[in-house]
């Protein structure tokens, strides 16, 4: 399948959000018990796109569905210290499951977020998920905590594992850079053509 991988825009929200209320109904990967509204997410997206970048994995040149997955970056903590931290989360439409896409998202998000100045990015992950640990795992995130039986839904109790993927710089940091222009600069336009499996 070809994929295109781009910058969310409004227009996708709705089929972002599609996927994500999916997930919500669906599985544990999101503790909410209620799908979220589209007014909320809208809100959601422009918040963090002021600072973060939300991808999207476009599908249309192959004649399917347009929007197949999205990856996206959102605060980790509020306070200034947190800065340099950010909470990064992939979600993949179920008929595309196991086609790559996660991967071909991060393979696009996480060096945004690195040229963007950000020295960590944390992954939460509710449990058991050897899929997405594998995944996180691959893009050079670690294990560095569980926390045991802390979620309740679908009928059972969930540990949830935090994933930190530290950047090698130590040196203090800088100001982060806008991630529309960053994701200019390393989408090409906005845009970069991938092949999934």
């Amino acid at each position: 399948m070809k994929l295109v991988i781009r910058s969310a825009t409004q227009q996708d929200i709705p089929a972002v959000l599609a996927i994500n209320n999916w997930a919500i109904e669906n599985t544990v990967a999101n503790f909410r018990h209620t799908v979220d509204a589209l007014a909320d997410f809208e809100q959601e997206w422009r918040t963090y796109t002021q600072t973060r970048p939300w991808l999207v994995a476009d599908a249309s040149s192959s004649g399917g569905a347009s929007v197949v997955g999205y990856a996206r970056a959102s605060e980790f903590k509020s306070r200034c210290g947190y800065s340099w931290t950010s909470e990064v989360s992939v979600y993949v439409d179920p008929a595309h499951h196991g086609q790559g896409i996660g991967g071909a998202l991060y393979d696009r998000i996480i060096p945004i977020l690195d040229t963007q100045g950000f020295r960590t990015l944390i992954a939460v992950i509710a449990q058991p998920n050897p899929v997405s640990n594998r995944l996180h795992e691959r893009f050079g995130f670690r294990r560095v905590g569980v926390f045991e039986r802390i979620g309740w839904k679908h009928g059972g109790w969930h540990d949830v594992a935090y994933y930190q993927r530290r950047s090698p710089k130590d040196n203090p940091p800088t100001e982060l850079r806008p991630p529309a222009e960053v994701s200019a600069e390393l989408l090409g336009a906005g845009q970069a053509t991938v092949d999934g499996r």
